[in-house]
């Protein structure tokens, strides 16, 4: 969060050289995408799995990873397999979806952090399972189709999120640059 804040101040100062402003650019909205994606802003600490990448798993494709990866990668990526779209088609896709509900761009970044805090208790359930580190008794989370569909909607929510709260904040700080 203080990152995001960081990066601000850089893009709202006219006197910062072109190439910090370019990287702030950069390191903005990749921050800022972070943040919405659950566990980049949760950790499990009984015990401690490091947002999830100590949990194992198996995802649908059969490809072990963790379930920090699934979240970064996996369901997106099997979505868009799935949707026979390109990446563009499936962000159109998206975007035309916010017209059928209201995405929030009210708040600060540590709400927006602590919404989706939120949504990472639900993120470590499989089925009725708990997906939990285990070091006495290391075992591998077989991620199925139920899994997949219950997230699908939250993962595709979120970049949503990310995006329209990305265009408020660049908004906000080019409004104030001219």
């Amino acid at each position: 969060i203080e990152a995001i804040e960081k990066q601000k101040l850089v893009l709202k100062n006219p006197n910062s050289p072109p190439k910090d402003r370019a990287e702030a650019l950069k390191f903005l909205v990749h921050l800022i995408a972070d943040l919405h994606e659950p566990f980049h802003v949760t950790n499990n600490d009984k015990p401690p799995d490091s947002g999830a990448s100590l949990v194992k798993v198996t995802f649908l494709n059969g490809r072990p990873t963790n379930l920090h990866a699934v979240w970064d990668d996996d369901i997106i990526n099997y979505a868009l397999r799935q949707s026979r779209q390109g990446v563009g088609e499936y962000a159109s896709q998206l975007s035309t979806g916010t017209n059928k509900g209201y995405v929030s761009t009210e708040g600060t970044v540590t709400d927006w952090a602590l919404e989706a805090h939120g949504l990472a208790w639900n993120a470590y359930f499989l089925g009725n399972n708990f997906m939990y580190l285990d070091k006495a008794r290391p075992r591998v989370w077989n991620i199925d189709d139920s899994y997949y569909r219950k997230n699908k909607g939250v993962v595709d929510a979120q970049m949503v999120r990310a995006g329209v709260r990305l265009a408020t904040v660049l908004n906000e700080i080019f409004a104030q640059t001219k």
